[in-house]
C-alpha cells in the first residue's frame, strides 16, 4: 500500500514539473512597447522589447527593431525607400504586433506616405506599404524566411486552405492561393496577365536578405505574405512540411 501510495505521488509530481515546463514554455520572459517619434511631419510608432533579462540581447533586437523603420522599405532598385528630410512628403507608420512568445516576437510594419516628391513636383503624390519583421528571441537576430521554413515548390503551391479562388473581377482581389499572390505561373498554360513570373523567380525573391520582408505570423499563426497592398493568410498547419521543425514544434504549443 505504501509503495503504491509513493508511486502515484510520484507520477502526480511528474505530470505537475510537466506542466510548469510546459507554462513556463508558453510564458514570455519579456513585453513589447510601442514609442513614438515625429520628425518633418512624419508620424512613426515602432516595437521595443522590454523586461528582457538579457540587456546585451534586448538591446541588440530594440536596434534591428528600429532600424526596420528606415531599412525595411526598398524601392526598386532594393535601396531604403523612407525619407524623412522633406517635409513636403510625409509619412504615418503602424505597427501591428504579431505571434510572440518566448522564442519568436512577429510584427507588420505599415505606412501609407503622401506628399510632393520632390522640390518641382506639382502633383500629390501617394504611397503605401506593408513589411514584415520576425525576431528569433533565443539568438536576437532577425529570423530570415529561409530560415524559418524550406522555401520550394511546396511553398510556391500552397494556399490558405478554403479551396476557393481569386476573385480577378473584384476591384480588390481577394487571394487564396501563393501563386496568384504573387503572379507565379508554373506552365505556359497558366501564363496570363495575372500570372507573370516564374516559380524560380519568386524563389530567389524569398530567399533574398536584401529585399523588402514580405511575411510575418499574426496572433493566430497564420503565416501572413504580403505583396503591396495585398495579402495572403496560410495558417501554418498548411505548410507544416516546410516549417523547420524547432519553429514548428514552438507554433503547435
Amino acid at each position: 500500500m505504501l509503495k503504491l501510495r509513493v508511486t502515484i505521488v510520484g507520477v502526480v509530481s511528474l505530470l505537475l514539473i510537466i506542466l510548469f515546463v510546459w507554462i513556463y514554455g508558453k510564458q514570455k520572459s519579456y513585453s513589447v512597447t510601442m514609442e513614438f517619434f515625429t520628425e518633418n511631419g512624419s508620424h512613426v510608432e515602432y516595437p521595443q522589447i522590454k523586461n528582457l533579462k538579457d540587456k546585451k540581447k534586448q538591446k541588440r533586437i530594440n536596434e534591428i527593431l528600429k532600424e526596420q523603420i528606415y531599412l525595411g522599405a526598398k524601392d526598386s532598385l532594393l535601396e531604403p525607400f523612407v525619407d524623412f528630410s522633406n517635409p513636403r512628403y510625409v509619412y504615418d507608420f503602424k505597427v501591428e504586433v504579431g505571434y510572440t512568445d518566448q522564442y519568436i516576437a512577429s510584427f507588420l510594419y505599415s505606412f501609407f506616405a503622401h506628399g510632393f516628391d520632390g522640390p518641382d513636383d506639382k502633383y500629390h503624390q501617394h504611397n503605401s506599404r506593408n513589411y514584415g519583421v520576425t525576431i528569433d528571441m533565443e539568438t536576437g537576430e532577425k529570423l530570415e524566411l529561409s530560415k524559418f521554413m524550406i522555401i520550394d515548390e511546396r511553398l510556391i503551391n500552397s494556399t490558405d486552405g478554403s479551396g476557393k479562388e481569386t476573385n480577378y473581377d473584384s476591384p480588390a482581389y481577394d487571394y487564396h492561393t501563393f501563386k496568384d499572390l504573387y503572379y507565379v505561373y508554373t506552365s505556359e498554360k497558366e501564363k496570363d496577365n495575372f500570372h507573370q513570373y516564374t516559380m524560380q523567380d519568386i524563389i530567389e525573391q524569398l530567399n533574398s536578405s536584401i529585399r523588402e520582408t514580405m511575411w510575418y505570423i499574426d496572433k493566430d499563426k497564420n503565416i501572413v505574405f504580403y505583396r503591396g497592398d495585398a495579402s495572403l493568410r496560410i495558417p501554418y498547419t498548411e505548410l507544416e512540411e516546410i516549417i523547420y521543425p524547432s519553429y514548428l514544434e514552438d507554433l503547435r504549443k
